[in-house]
């Protein structure tokens, strides 16, 4: 009698946490053992610097902020940053939500947007930063306008790609939806939108995500707070290892705002 137990693919399966928590500190500890090593050995210091410089000056960031030009403790830059972030992504949102929504019901709507979506997802968006700043000026309202941009778009690339896959899978869920309720208001408020909230929350993330990269380029622009700014500053200074800092600060700061739209995202949608 064969007692050997058949084989378990392991594909799709995640290592429990405790050994995933080991093979990123063994994975991380590597990276920065030979990135020390070349800083070292292989004379590019002035290029590359060390790991122990990068840690100097991220502690004293995060305990003593920046001076002269760049001033403000780091939480105030943390809140400058969040601010343009958040309230770009917000006012894009809940505009771009409710008329992507609206759009999908008319043909006609989301056969324009079949074809402006490729060319409008192509655009560099860090070079609308600088039209931007011709339209509305130095100050606040461009790195704002960015923010809005990006999160509209974003809105009605994921609607639109979300609605295709339910016109091929649900289309019937939507024809009786609207033969039931005769309103396609109440399509939807009450089958299209709920129906619809993944994408929401999946162009919310990925704007989050790309409004955090694109802080050096929108706060390069007359700004006196902001993580980008720091790494702006850094830059114009030739400052290798606080560009390297700014950089952790940035990605450490954005994922901490996916993580929090991630557990938003699991409250909203529990089903």
């Amino acid at each position: 009698m064969d007692m050997r137990k058949p084989l378990e693919s392991t594909i799709g399966k995640d290592l429990p946490t405790a050994h995933a928590a080991v093979v990123w500190l063994c994975v991380v500890a590597g990276l920065l053992a030979l990135w020390e090593w070349a800083s070292r050995e292989l004379l590019i210091h002035s290029l590359l610097s060390r790991p122990s410089l990068v840690l100097r000056d991220f502690v004293h960031l995060v305990l003593y902020g920046t001076n002269v030009p760049i001033k403000g403790a780091l939480w105030e830059h943390f809140l400058a940053s969040t601010r343009r972030v958040y309230v770009g992504i917000a006012v894009g949102a809940l505009i771009g939500f409710p008329l992507a929504c609206f759009a999908m019901t008319i043909p006609i709507l989301r056969s324009g947007l079949r074809l402006i979506l490729p060319a409008a997802a192509t655009t560099p968006r860090a070079a609308l930063v600088y039209l931007f700043v011709v339209f509305f000026g130095i100050y606040e309202l461009p790195k704002y306008a960015v923010g809005i941009w990006t999160a509209f778009l974003f809105q009605l690339m994921f609607v639109y790609q979300h609605t295709e896959r339910l016109l091929t899978t649900q289309r019937e869920i939507l024809n009786a939806a609207e033969e039931f309720t005769g309103s396609r208001w109440c399509v939807i408020r009450y089958v299209l939108g709920p129906l619809l909230l993944p994408a929401f929350f999946d162009a919310v993330f990925l704007a989050n995500a790309s409004l955090w990269a694109l802080l050096v380029v929108t706060e390069e622009v007359n700004a006196r707070q902001g993580m980008g700014a720091i790494f702006a500053y850094a830059y114009e200074t030739v400052q290798i290892s606080m560009m390297i800092s700014s950089m952790i600060l940035l990605s450490i700061c954005g994922m901490i705002t996916g993580w929090a739209i991630d557990r938003i995202k699991r409250k909203v949608i529990w089903w």
